[in-house]
């Protein structure tokens, strides 16, 4: 029997793209988004470098000061039926107190951080840390990373394996920016105004970014991950 093709993804960014060996400026790289190339950047005065990744490059946010990618996709507009976020991380020493891996409208829609003992955490539907990993990850070694949402319920997995699922995915919620790596956020200065500063960074890499207009099955999870499904 042949063995069955995993779903193409609608969305995927293998970081292997650069520019001087460091991703700098609005639009120095490209993710494939629907067949479109939507552009993604760093902020200026930001940075985000390359690191050898699980697959040819990765991209690597463990320099000063802290960088992001931001990628403009709406997650939104395909949410309803399902979806899933696919992708490798590799922690690279201790991580501030919630290192942000991926972000789709912070905890009103989800979002995926490593915190300060390399546990992982998944915070959504305005609920934060609803799942957090027992096992700590190791120190630097790639470890796969998905969440699917199949219209119901949301089941995270690490490893290939389900860690955790809950049921309060508000898919109005999820933004139309995908932030890798640290958010921007609007922090109050001690004069009581207000400026936009970067916060949470991961002090880690990010590789093989995939998102797919479905949930994959757990067997399609564990086979992206490398390991046999659990039974």
């Amino acid at each position: 029997m042949l063995a069955q093709a995993q779903p193409t993804p609608i969305a995927s960014w293998s970081f292997d793209k650069q520019e001087k060996n460091t991703y700098v400026g609005v639009g120095k790289g490209t993710f494939t988004y629907a067949g479109a190339v939507v552009e993604a950047g760093v902020v200026s005065g930001r940075v985000v470098t390359v690191a050898n990744g699980k697959k040819g490059g990765a991209a690597s946010f463990t320099e000063q000061p802290p960088g992001f990618i931001r990628v403009p996709i709406d997650l939104s507009l395909i949410a309803a039926k399902g979806f899933s976020v696919s992708f490798w991380l590799r922690p690279v020493g201790l991580t501030s107190l919630y290192g942000t891996c991926v972000d789709f409208g912070s905890s009103k829609g989800f979002v995926i951080r490593l915190n300060s003992t390399n546990r992982l955490t998944l915070s959504l539907g305005g609920k934060w840390n609803v799942i957090t990993t027992t096992e700590r990850l190791v120190d630097p070694v790639w470890t796969h990373i998905a969440l699917t949402f199949d219209g119901t319920l949301t089941r995270f997995y690490v490893g290939g394996f389900e860690v955790g699922n809950d049921p309060d995915m508000d898919i109005t919620r999820l933004g139309s920016d995908l932030f890798l790596g640290a958010v921007e956020e609007n922090v109050k200065s001690p004069d009581g105004s207000s400026v936009i500063t970067t916060v949470k960074p991961l002090f880690g890499d990010l590789d093989e970014l995939q998102i797919y207009a479905q949930a994959l099955t757990p067997a399609e999870i564990a086979k992206a991950a490398g390991v046999k499904p659990a039974r």
